[in-house]
């Protein structure tokens, strides 16, 4: 059911980077305290802030904040994995697009963060 974050590693679309950012998640209709410990413009990696065992599969809201942008991005994701050892811990795809702006904006953040850890 739960599959280690390794195995992902090769069918990522994009790269992901390592952030620390605040993030809420909303899951049938509870929102939940969350960060984002990587990311990516197809996915992240989320901590959840209180243990609440999701099942991969699950879809969930994401909203975080983004340098460049007056509001956060809210996207749709969807659980691909979840942490054996941390269930707090999963790994998320986003499933809904996001629009140009908030697209631009992410991309250039993501470019930060690949020039500040080359």
């Amino acid at each position: 059911m739960a599959q280690p974050p390794g195995r992902f590693e090769e069918q990522r679309a994009a790269p992901r980077f390592e952030v620390e950012a605040s993030a809420t998640v909303e899951v049938e209709g509870a929102e939940h305290e969350a960060r984002i410990t990587n990311l990516s413009l197809g996915g992240a990696g989320l901590v959840m802030m209180a243990l609440v065992p999701l099942p991969v599969g699950t879809r969930m809201g994401v909203s975080f904040p983004v340098p460049g942008l007056e509001t956060p991005i809210s996207v749709q994701a969807e659980i691909r994995w979840v942490s054996n050892i941390d269930q707090r811990t999963m790994g998320v795809q986003f499933v809904t697009g996001l629009r140009a702006r908030e697209t631009f904006a992410l991309q250039q953040w993501l470019k930060r963060l690949q020039s500040s850890s080359g």
